[in-house]
């Protein structure tokens, strides 16, 4: 895989990631505010005074389902909004007669009490995938630059040969690759990365040919075996689309 389309993954997953977890934190605020609500109608439904007393707060706060709220919300009343920090309910109103009151519920949640109540199970899943990804690829990258590496000590190795039109180890002596091999080997020294398509090898190779796929493999596997034999260098196929010249570390 290139290094760009790793790149495009890895962001992928750490967008995902990090918006699973924005908005598993909406959601639990929405819970909040929508608790808040609930239990302010509930304590509203029995109150009986026009003012706000210390047993007030304490039906609010047993009226409340989320356990973490019930040190941590108020209320408050006054005859007119008012605006406060934190999370809040909607502006109750209540009436006796010709006395009206607004009450609003409050919550003094922290963002990390919020993102503690908040299911972080996906953005987890994601944060793992993510780590596994790079883990992954980071090892496949070392791998490549390991055998990318060797190759060009192979590749330093070899030289062409005006003399004997022949490809030179590295013990001086000439390899002995028929004509086409040769030919092969050449295109892939030349290519980018090391790598062909078939298309690549069959169009340089056989113009002519309609098709060419039973003696490319035939001329592959010979190859193989000759390189193998001679420089620890090896022809490997990449998911059936191309073929990569590589090499091993000589143990």
């Amino acid at each position: 895989m290139k290094p760009l389309y790793a790149v495009i993954v890895l962001m992928t997953m750490i967008c995902s990631a990090a918006m699973s977890s924005i908005n598993s934190y909406r959601a639990t605020e929405s819970l909040i505010v929508s608790d808040l609500n609930r239990a302010l109608e509930k304590t509203l439904e029995q109150k009986r005074e026009g003012w706000m007393t210390p047993d007030t707060l304490r039906v609010y706060r047993k009226n409340l389902n989320l356990e973490t709220l019930k040190d941590r919300a108020y209320l408050s009343y006054c005859l007119r909004e008012e605006k406060r920090d934190g999370l809040c309910s909607d502006t109750l109103i209540w009436r006796n007669g010709e006395q009206v009151v607004a009450f609003k519920g409050y919550a003094n949640c922290s963002v990390a009490t919020i993102f503690s109540l908040s299911d972080q199970r996906i953005p987890f899943i994601f944060v793992l995938l993510t780590m596994l990804w790079a883990a992954t690829y980071m090892i496949y990258f070392r791998r490549r630059l390991v055998a990318s590496s060797t190759l060009k000590e192979h590749q330093n190795r070899l030289s062409f040969s005006d003399d004997h039109c022949l490809l030179m180890g590295h013990n001086g002596q000439p390899i002995n690759f028929t004509p086409m091999q040769e030919q092969l080997m050449q295109l892939f020294l030349s290519a980018e990365d090391n790598c062909l398509s078939k298309s690549e090898i069959t169009t340089a190779l056989w113009p002519k040919k309609d098709d060419a796929d039973e003696t490319l493999y035939a001329l592959i596997s010979r190859l193989k075996k000759v390189l193998e034999a001679e420089n620890n260098m090896r022809i490997v196929s990449d998911r059936g689309k191309c073929y990569r010249l590589t090499a091993e570390e000589q143990s």
